[in-house]
């Protein structure tokens, strides 16, 4: 009795060590092999374990991860009003708890269905249940798919299955490959073993031979492009007296010689309704357009007495891309009765903004069709794919600055360089505060 008691708490712990492994596979860490070694402990953590043991292990293996892998969700709270805080400590706390909770689930679906199971049945079962699992987060509470276990795998030999199969598929790969290590290692019989190996070369043979074929057509007319990295304080951009300044400023870092043929300006980078400052900024745009420079810019519209979050081309209204996937408790407030029932929402005219059309037409610059993404709906792949047959060039603009100081500004730039990669587009990624990138069409990072 007292063995069984010790060999469970030495698995109990394992699982909270694999959870916390996990996170170095993702940036800034970039160490991949950490989530082989992950996967594959919490699969023998599994096929040891009885349906309701595993449901506890999975949930210490989540409360590891997930725990120490979104801490830095909580560093906007020192700049929140104080009438706000407990509401989005609440659903901040939720939002945790549920990611955390899921891997319990899995645990407990996964032990269930492979009892009596062969080994590589197993496996599969593994990878299938917790990919089901990371599509379930892609909406669930309006999605937060974040720490996929294929982001972390975008610079191996498996981001090869990315165009074909999308971060999700890719993530099932991950999951397989994590279960046959598994196997390799400690599998029943040195038949077993030696399949599993095989197996798991095969999967990264494939990935790197289907890395290298070509796929996707360049884009048609080449430009020249210049992304504006404001590094500006988040707080101080909202503040009115503050837009004609930032607006003068970014016009100049937009005029300096040579004139590339395209200046995108981040997330929100005139922080304001574009048609209150529309008479000064359209004849400085009429201007950049004439030496051969084209605009496009962050900011906000109202219309019909609804307020969006937009990218638009130059100064023109109608020429825009309104957000469609919004931030709960950032960009809306959710219809939720228990929170509803602890006060009054801050008047804040974020928090009230409204998602765009799921279909829009494309935004066009010197003839070339962009699919564009605002912040956290990069997260979206699923949702953005539609606009990438018929664009050529990604465009996502982002303001990170409430999260500067954490983990989430490389982390996005991993994530844009996905949407690249399983898009065969390249991607111009603009932050305000975080990190601006040019990505090339296999999602490496090219400046």
């Amino acid at each position: 009795m007292d063995r069984m008691k010790k060999n469970n708490i030495g698995l109990d712990i394992l699982a909270l060590l694999a959870g916390v492994a996990l996170v170095f596979a993702f940036a800034p860490f970039h160490l991949p092999w950490l989530a082989l070694v992950s996967f594959a402990a919490l699969f023998l953590i599994w096929s040891r374990s009885t349906p309701l043991r595993a449901a506890w292990r999975g949930f210490l293996f989540g409360s590891a991860f997930y725990g120490v892998g979104l801490h830095w969700l909580f560093s906007t709270l020192g700049g929140v009003d104080e009438s706000f805080l407990p509401i989005l400590t609440i659903a901040m706390t939720g939002l945790v708890l549920a990611n955390i909770c899921l891997p319990g689930v899995c645990g407990y679906i996964h032990v269930s269905l492979s009892r009596q199971r062969s080994p590589l049945i197993s496996v599969l079962l593994f990878a299938s249940v917790w990919t089901l699992g990371e599509w379930v987060r892609t909406w669930w509470m309006t999605g937060f798919p974040h720490y996929m276990a294929g982001y972390g795998f975008i610079d191996t030999p498996l981001a090869g299955f990315a165009p074909y199969i999308g971060v999700l598929g890719l993530t099932f790969f991950v999951l397989l490959a994590g279960g046959l290590l598994a196997l390799g290692l400690i599998g029943p019989g040195k038949k077993m073993r030696l399949s599993a190996f095989a197996a798991l070369l095969s999967l990264f043979l494939s990935g790197t031979v289907l890395g290298h074929l070509e796929w996707t057509q360049p884009i048609s007319q080449p430009l020249e492009v210049r992304l504006i990295h404001g590094n500006q304080d988040g707080e101080r951009k909202f503040r009115r007296y503050k837009v004609i300044d930032t607006i003068e400023r970014y016009l100049a870092m937009s005029q300096i010689e040579p004139r590339p043929d395209l200046v995108l300006w981040h997330e929100s980078s005139v922080a304001y309704d574009l048609k209150g400052v529309y008479r000064f900024l359209d004849a400085q745009v009429d201007s950049l357009r004439e030496a051969g420079t084209e605009l496009l810019l962050g900011s906000y519209i109202e219309r019909d007495g609804k307020s969006y979050n937009a990218l638009f081309v130059g100064a023109e209204p109608k020429l825009r891309y309104l957000k469609r996937h919004l931030i709960p408790f950032g960009e809306f407030t959710p219809d939720i009765p228990f929170l509803s029932d602890m006060g009054d929402m801050p008047n804040v005219a974020m928090d009230a903004l409204t998602s765009g059309p799921s279909e829009q037409g494309l935004l066009r610059v010197k003839g070339v069709p962009l699919a564009s993404s605002i912040c956290f709906e990069n997260h979206f792949g699923n949702e953005l794919r539609y606009d990438w047959k018929d664009a050529q060039l990604l465009v996502h603009v982002s303001d990170v600055s409430w999260f500067e100081e954490t983990w989430l500004p490389e982390q996005s730039l991993q994530i844009a360089r996905m949407r690249a990669l399983e898009s065969g587009k390249p991607m111009l990624h603009a932050t305000n505060k975080g990190i601006s990138a040019i990505i090339d069409p296999r999602g490496g990072r090219t400046r």
